[in-house]
């Protein structure tokens, strides 16, 4: 029975609190954060944070543990339905439930740290192959990925509406342009376009279907190619073109610049800044750079 102090507390507010809904959910969330909570399976999920899926023989590899012990991890991470099991004959291969969980695993790295910058960061000590360009499940993430989402923010071609974004007119045109599959998108029930931290740069990129059909663009145009078991992507010197002309990026040769009219950053692959200087932007009254319309 509740306590009078608790049921007048769900009469104060209207009868929306309910106990033991929200001490259910508590418990669901600390059940959670103990299976990322573990070294071993934390690595297992991070190898699956790029949509791909694998069988359990190779995330004991990766893991550094026995079959058997891979075996109880990966049925601990299935009860918790953070994985998904897909049964190929006698091979057993598990992914990521869905994007919902990589985005959280994603966000939760931010917690990393979170006093320094991102150039200097855990990333650039741990992943630094993966700062540039990489699949965040199913979209692109890294610094390419900020870049792109910044220059569509600043020509307006991306607008931000409550917690999500949505394309303008003027957007979708130049999008279509390019052959960006967008018909899918919009008729998916799926959570169309979003802003999703990224977690070596601490600023969003575009996530949800949009997000996807860009990589999925990127792709078919031999932009980026995937990096085998990895989720680092290779900048083609195609692709270098392409995003100079379709998204004002400049990429240096090496990968070790991003830059856009609105923003002169010059930073070295492993993550160490030189420098930063602001140029003027694109068009007057818009901001100078991505960060500054990042919200």
């Amino acid at each position: 029975m509740l306590s009078l102090t608790s049921r007048l507390f769900q009469r104060s507010i209207g009868g929306c609190f309910t106990y033991h809904r929200t001490m259910d959910d508590m418990h669901k969330l600390a059940a959670i954060a103990r299976m990322v909570g573990d070294p071993t399976r934390a690595v297992m999920l991070w190898s699956l944070m790029g949509g791909e899926s694998r069988p359990a023989g190779e995330l004991a590899l990766i893991a550094g543990v026995s079959n058997q012990t891979a075996s109880n991890h990966l049925a601990q991470l299935r009860s918790a339905e953070l994985l998904e099991l897909q049964v190929r004959g006698r091979s057993h291969f598990y992914q990521l439930r869905d994007a919902s969980v990589a985005k959280a695993l994603e966000a939760l790295m931010h917690v990393v740290n979170p006093e320094l910058p991102p150039v200097k960061g855990t990333a650039s000590r741990v992943a630094p192959g993966l700062l540039l360009a990489r699949t965040c499940y199913d979209h692109l993430a890294g610094r390419l990925a900020v870049r792109i989402a910044a220059t569509m923010k600043r020509e307006r071609w991306l607008l931000q509406k409550n917690h999500d974004f949505v394309l303008s007119t003027k957007g979708e045109q130049h999008l279509l342009s390019l052959g960006i599959e967008l018909k899918a998108a919009r008729a998916s029930r799926r959570r169309y376009a979003y802003p999703c931290l990224d977690w070596s740069e601490r600023v969003a990129h575009i996530g949800g279907h949009l997000g996807s059909a860009i990589l999925n663009w990127l792709l078919a145009e031999k932009a980026l190619v995937k990096m085998e078991s990895s989720r680092a992507m290779r900048l083609t010197g195609s692709g270098r073109t392409l995003l100079e002309k379709t998204f004002n990026l400049r990429i240096g040769m090496d990968g070790s610049m991003v830059t856009s009219p609105g923003l002169n950053e010059h930073r070295t692959f492993d993550g160490l800044r030189s420098g930063i200087r602001c140029n003027p932007p694109l068009r007057p009254g818009l901001p100078m750079s991505p960060e500054a319309d990042v919200r």
